[in-house]
């Protein structure tokens, strides 16, 4: 290497460094500003960072947007009690349907059509249904079950099992095939484990309507359709069926207490049980024993009277009164949808019954004009 071929050499290495040092200062004595943004919320499934405060997290929205569909079975004196959907294409409700070939006390939507059908009788007035599989479907009449394995109807008479006086055909509920509960008028509850019924004391005469709840916790509401209008609301925790909340009166007469008047339904989902009542719905969260009160001028209740309450989330629920009024849910507002209702307005339709799953509604009753018939509204909840 020549004199002027080291010296460049040496330039480069110089400079070089000199660069790299200054870089390496500026880093060291220039650090980059802090954060001052608010940390992010880590919010779980279904949540995200609320927008007026990302510390904390709300609950995604869910569309109030459905499209409605509105069918009839039948002639004159058929009606529809209750429905259970498995999926858009396979659709069960029954009831009492009247045609001019004969009586029918069911139907099944397979996605294109509704075929009629006779269940163990078809004279026999069935009031609930509960699905589990093809093979595997339980049904109600006024006071007994009726269970299909696949090949048969067997019907459990249950007042020639012991349980004199059990009338418990009004609702279905279950988690398990074996895990089974039956209510029905003056208290009736009956269990079924998966091979035996067995009546359950409720301590009470009131006519039980409705049962749902979770692995943890199941509630069932009830009332008597008199002038003193009782009401109650049974829990079940711990294993036994203990009084949650008891009203003697039709109209609210304290929410501060939670005493909603005559409660009608309830939906249990995870942690969360909500009751919907002539005071308005009811919240509860189980895991921090909080009541949270929706009033009835803000849940649409005022002025109604609530058949049923459903739903798949916390920000997805859905309640229908007697007269085809709608009212939705998306986890920040609750929204009146009159477009069934304004079908049949004043009077002219009456739900007995709705089954809310994956953005999918069915409510069953009758219609009365031009002539009573069998009322199914399809709902499919869109963007």
């Amino acid at each position: 290497m020549n004199k002027k071929t080291r010296i460049k050499s040496l330039i480069r290495t110089v400079f070089g460094g000199g660069v790299i040092t200054l870089i390496f200062f500026l880093f060291v004595a220039c650090p980059e500003p802090p954060n001052t943004k608010p940390q992010l919320a880590d919010c779980p499934v279904g949540q995200s960072p609320c927008e007026d405060d990302s510390t904390a997290c709300c609950w995604d929205t869910t569309s109030h947007n459905f499209v409605w569909e509105i069918d009839t079975l039948g002639e004159y004196g058929s009606y529809l009690r209750d429905v259970a959907i498995v999926d858009e294409n396979n659709i069960w409700v029954v009831g009492n349907i009247e045609t001019d070939s004969g009586e029918y006390n069911a139907a099944h939507w397979d996605g294109s059509e509704w075929e009629l059908m006779g269940i163990y009788s078809n004279t026999l007035d069935l009031y609930s249904i509960k699905y589990f599989s093809e093979d595997d479907i339980w049904v109600t009449s006024h006071c007994f079950p009726y269970h299909w394995d696949g090949n048969d109807w067997t019907r459990y008479h249950l007042n020639d099992m012991g349980m004199e006086g059990v009338c418990a055909g009004n609702e279905i509920w279950s988690n398990l095939s074996s895990n089974i509960y039956f209510v029905g008028f003056e208290g009736s509850i009956v269990h079924y484990d998966g091979s035996s019924f067995t009546k359950i004391e409720s301590d009470t005469n009131i006519n039980l309507q409705d049962i749902n709840g979770t692995d943890e916790i199941i509630y069932i509401t009830g009332y008597n359709v008199d002038n003193n209008g009782h009401s109650i609301a049974l829990v079940n925790e711990t294993g036994i069926w203990e009084t949650d909340y008891y009203s003697e009166s039709l109209f609210p007469t304290n929410l501060d207490l939670g005493i909603l008047g005559r409660m009608y339904s309830t939906f249990s989902f995870m942690d969360t049980t909500y009751i919907i009542g002539k005071g308005g719905i009811m919240k509860l969260s189980i895991s921090d024993k909080i009541e949270t009160i929706v009033p009835s001028n803000l849940s649409f209740v005022e002025g109604r009277v609530p058949v049923i309450i459903r739903g798949n989330n916390y920000n997805d629920i859905v309640w229908i009164d007697i007269w085809g009024e709608i009212v939705h849910f998306n986890g920040v507002s609750w929204k009146l949808l009159q477009d069934v209702y304004n079908s049949y307005p004043n009077g002219q339709m009456r739900i007995r019954s709705m089954d809310y799953i994956n953005g999918i509604f069915v409510g069953v009753g009758s219609v009365f004009v031009p002539q009573e018939k069998a009322l199914i509204i399809l709902g499919k909840q869109v963007d």
